[in-house]
């Protein structure tokens, strides 16, 4: 894993992008392959803006700039990888495992949204991932599963964790 970490690192790649490509393939082709990908960045960009704003009104700003950048089924599952890697980070914020965080440029977010969650409301918004996942696999509109889930967060997680 190490050497992984290293031969990524040395693409001049940054950490965040490293962390995530470790826990998202073990395929060192595939993961340089993916960093090299502009559309790559630029979807973990939008996924980080979209996540910080998942408290605020404006979050569905923030899904509509990240539904022009999905245009094929690998880049929705990534998103959903993304998605998820978040709120495990989030749950690594709350139990202070700092290391093994892939957003590390995000950490004081993750720590609010901890700090705002707890272990339950982490696992809730997980759920609703997964259930948004599969609601997708089954040819619902990407748009609305993203709409409907971050408002159920908003509305039953967030909400009720203030």
């Amino acid at each position: 894993m190490d050497e992984y970490v290293a031969e990524l690192s040395a693409a001049n790649i940054s950490q965040d992008i490293v962390k995530l490509l470790t826990r998202m393939t073990n395929n060192i082709e595939k993961a340089l392959s993916l960093a090299s990908e502009q559309w790559f960045i630029d979807l973990y960009l939008q996924t980080v803006s979209l996540m910080k704003s998942v408290m605020k009104s404006t979050v569905f700003i923030e899904i509509i700039r990240l539904l022009k950048l999905i245009d094929t089924k690998e880049k929705e599952s990534i998103l959903f990888k993304f998605i998820n890697i978040w709120f495990k980070d989030v749950l690594y914020a709350l139990t202070s495992k700092k290391n093994f965080i892939s957003f590390q440029s995000q950490i004081n977010i993750l720590e609010l949204h901890a700090e705002k969650l707890g272990v339950q409301g982490i696992a809730d918004a997980i759920e609703l991932l997964e259930k948004g996942y599969i609601r997708r696999q089954a040819n619902v509109s990407l748009n609305l599963v993203l709409q409907e889930m971050f408002i159920q967060m908003q509305k039953n997680i967030y909400l009720v964790a203030l």
